[in-house]
């Protein structure tokens, strides 16, 4: 990837959305300085593309605590809300790959009903980072069986309990 000021100036044209430094293309670093986080995105060399086009959504609200085996574990109201969510992400072919109880929280007071469930969930699920999507092709029961089973066995794993020693 081209972290060179140069390749600033071969930037998206419409800044309609500045990063820190956008304003300063040719701002010198000190000697040996890393490049920043805009510099190593991989968003840098995005252009639009007709052919290709993409979605991107990105949603900022205010979460409540994340999920705590001390206080949250015992109630298995929590394990089944979340299972749900689980489950609503395999629907649309969904693997969230980074499940843990610190991408677990609690949902804000103005969540909208889940029409599948047809309730208001109390956690929601966040970081997708490194989450996968296959939506290739038509409707397939058999690879949303798939992604359930996948999604479950993410949900209340080995790596699940370290996570949260951790955190």
């Amino acid at each position: 990837m081209d972290a060179s000021p140069k390749h600033w100036e071969r930037d998206d044209s419409t800044k309609d959305d500045l990063l820190y430094d956008d304003d300063r293309p040719n701002k010198v670093r000190y000697a040996g300085s890393p490049p920043g986080a805009r510099e190593l995105s991989p968003w840098v060399d995005w252009r639009p593309d007709p052919e290709a086009p993409l979605l991107s959504v990105l949603v900022m609200a205010r979460g409540g605590q994340t999920f705590s085996m001390a206080q949250d574990d015992w109630d298995r109201s929590n394990h089944e809300d979340i299972v749900g969510v689980l489950y609503d992400f395999s629907a649309t072919y969904m693997l969230h790959v980074d499940l843990r109880p610190s991408n677990v929280i609690r949902a804000p007071s103005d969540t909208q009903e889940c029409k599948v469930h047809k309730r208001v969930h109390e956690w929601n699920i966040i970081d997708f980072a490194w989450s996968t999507v296959d939506a290739s092709g038509p409707k397939d029961e058999a690879k949303y069986a798939l992604i359930c089973k996948l999604q479950s066995a993410k949900w209340k794993t080995r790596y699940w309990y370290a996570a949260e020693r951790r955190a």
